[in-house]
């Protein structure tokens, strides 16, 4: 009894030095009045509050959606559009993962992760769209179920854990797996379409005939454009063109030709500066050939006179086009 005595008065002098320190407002709070409201200036409207947090129909987000965007590993990893890669929708049993491809090819794929992860198939049938695999655990066992997507050229797949004793952070974690390694192969076959598309943009320049004749993977309407706008973006001198006859009419000086003579002229006509120098005058005449071959065009260099000319500025000046058209 007194050590009980001596404890509460013990605790009574604790809280009476703790009231010094951190005083107890409780009855002043109790005895507190309400506060009248705020006011609003006049400038700003209570509706205009409301409005900045009403939620609109234009930015709606569900919290599947946000979580699928927070966790789904192929959103943005693989540098491709959204649209145009695997991506995870769904929660739970309704979970599902959504490739661009024919159910075919991801069937194939999918065997491959199997196998390539030391799994065995137990059991497939394509027609039905389930693959049974087991692995090295009781816990390795798998079902996975395919089938064609809501849209052409894409495929629905599902992955379920089987067996009396589930893991579901394990199933995560293969769903996971096959997801991003799907994903992966995916961005791979993109990629090389790309190249494919870039290589097949650039048309194909041949030279042909000792360097006398170019041949350009390119219908003739095309080439027609392009050589135009070679010869004004290089600064030619285009007397007349007829489309009609595939051939542009132009003056040119070899720039090496040019270089040459520059060496050999003799002092006296180095000094005889005052003589006016007509460039125009002293550019050749020539013709430049389109000849449409079905799907492809030939050019060739003709002199004034309409004739084939296989001198070196000829063979200079096809050089300088098919390396404009090659670009």
């Amino acid at each position: 009894m007194c050590a009980t005595t001596v404890i509460l008065s013990s605790c009574a002098r604790t809280f009476s030095a703790l009231d010094k320190i951190v005083p107890d407002n409780t009855k002043k709070y109790r005895e507190a009045k309400a506060l009248p409201p705020l006011e609003i200036p006049p400038n700003l409207s209570i509706n205009n509050i409301h409005d900045d947090i009403k939620e609109t129909s234009t930015n709606k987000a569900t919290y599947l959606e946000y979580k699928e965007q927070a966790t789904n590993p192929l959103r943005e990893i693989y540098g491709i559009k959204s649209d145009e890669k695997p991506y995870i929708e769904g929660e739970g049993k309704k979970r599902q993962l959504v490739v661009p491809e024919s159910l075919e090819q991801v069937w194939s794929r999918i065997h491959g992760f199997w196998l390539e992860n030391n799994f065995k198939i137990k059991a497939e049938d394509i027609r039905i769209g389930f693959m049974d695999v087991i692995g090295n655990t009781n816990q390795d066992n798998y079902r996975v179920q395919i089938e064609h997507g809501e849209v052409p050229q894409h495929s629905i797949i599902h992955l379920k854990q089987r067996g009396k004793s589930i893991n579901p952070q394990q199933e995560e974690a293969a769903f996971r797996s096959l997801a991003d390694y799907l994903g992966v192969l995916h961005a791979q076959d993109l990629a090389v379409k790309e190249e494919e598309s870039d290589y097949q943009s650039k048309q194909k320049v041949s030279v042909l005939e000792q360097g006398t004749v170019l041949e350009v993977d390119k219908d003739f309407s095309h080439v027609w454009e392009e050589v135009g706008l070679i010869l004004d973006r290089k600064g030619f001198t285009v007397d007349d063109h007829s489309r009609s006859r595939g051939i542009y009419y132009i003056r040119y000086n070899d720039p090496f030709l040019d270089d040459d003579k520059e060496k050999k002229k003799t002092l006296g006509s180095k000094l005889a500066f005052w003589k006016k120098k007509d460039s125009k005058s002293k550019q050749n005449q020539y013709q430049i050939k389109l000849i449409s071959d079905g799907p492809s065009t030939r050019i060739v260099i003709l002199d004034k006179k309409g004739n084939k000319d296989e001198t070196q500025v000829s063979k200079h000046l096809l050089s300088l086009i098919g390396e404009q058209l090659s670009e």
